[in-house]
């Protein structure tokens, strides 16, 4: 046992009986609920004095002067405990009147820590007296307990809503971000389709660019470069689509692509020739395929119109039309 406090027996008045009766009282507590006995300090009277002792093994810190932060946390603590001890005591009949005097002291000075490696123990001295001067208020440690564990709550709760609100708000933020990434991606995607979209136009009337004859000329560079007919030719027997391509240079040499659906190429070279702003285009041989297919010579003639685009005609060796079209350029 080490001393805790030692205080003069008539300073104090005792709530739970006379001296002897205290004496009684902490072994009856100690025999009925002895593992929370070591809240109360054992009064142990040697003539006028009571020395306040402890089987607890520690440093001894007196309540007083632990920060408002290690009381509150202390006190929270040991709320379970101290509501364990209380219920063992009202379940008891000797100690049901008069529980709320177990936990009066003199004062906050009465109340002290044993601190060891294991853990911090609250034991109270005078336990269950006060003074005798009206003037001098008595403490009852339950209520200081329960006004740390209330504002200890309150903290708590405080920390939570304000932890609640961050979380809220760092969500919100990131709602904010995403709903911005999301519109700049949409405004990217925009942007993107637009520029395809004039790119596309831009090569639709590239690609649209038809064939036309010039009023004079020199040499054939208003013809060079690569052409599409506008119109397809059809395979005899099976009308198999035949698309027809040429390219010419500025000497007038050329060549004719005959493009299958199936993907047969068949190929002829061309030379072009113009008289009268009528542009002559002549196939100098049959057009050999990759399948060795062939197919006859034709004559490809093309007239300017009002705006000098050429229309031109591809006929039979006997004069029988097989294709009218004009000429879009390819880049």
């Amino acid at each position: 046992m080490q001393t805790i406090k030692k205080t003069n027996k008539s300073s104090i008045r005792f709530l739970l009986g006379n001296n002897n009766e205290y004496s009684l009282i902490y072994k009856y507590l100690t025999n009925k609920i002895n593992e929370n006995a070591f809240f109360f300090a054992k009064p142990y009277i040697v003539g006028n004095t009571i020395l306040w002792q402890t089987p607890l093994e520690g440093k001894i810190i007196p309540f007083v002067k632990l920060s408002k932060n290690e009381q509150e946390n202390i006190s929270f603590k040991f709320e379970k405990s101290f509501n364990e001890l209380t219920k063992k005591i009202k379940h008891n009949t000797k100690f049901d009147d008069k529980i709320e005097n177990y936990f009066v002291v003199p004062s906050l000075s009465d109340i002290y820590i044993v601190e060891n490696e294991l853990t911090k123990n609250i034991i109270i001295t005078q336990w269950g007296s006060k003074t005798d001067d009206d003037n001098f208020p008595y403490v009852n440690i339950k209520n200081i307990i329960t006004d740390f564990i209330i504002k200890k709550k309150n903290e708590i709760r405080i920390k939570k809503e304000q932890e609640r609100i961050r979380i809220e708000k760092e969500q919100e933020r990131i709602r904010i971000k995403k709903e911005q990434e999301r519109i700049e991606m949409e405004k990217e995607r925009e942007r993107i389709r637009k520029l395809e979209e004039e790119e596309m136009r831009k090569k639709v009337e590239e690609q649209s660019d038809v064939l036309k004859i010039p009023d004079t000329h020199t040499d054939f560079k208003f013809a060079m470069g690569k052409w599409k007919s506008t119109s397809d030719l059809q395979k005899a027997g099976t009308k198999e689509p035949i698309e027809l391509f040429f390219e010419f240079d500025i000497s007038g040499k050329g060549t004719l692509t005959l493009l299958e659906k199936s993907g047969n190429k068949c190929v002829a070279p061309l030379q072009l020739s113009l008289k009268n702003k009528t542009l002559h285009i002549e196939q100098l041989t049959e057009a050999i395929c990759e399948n060795n297919s062939k197919y006859v010579k034709h004559t490809i003639k093309c007239v300017s119109d009002d705006n000098n685009v050429a229309h031109c005609t591809a006929e039979t060796k006997s004069g029988s039309k097989i294709v009218e079209f004009t000429l879009s350029h390819i880049k």
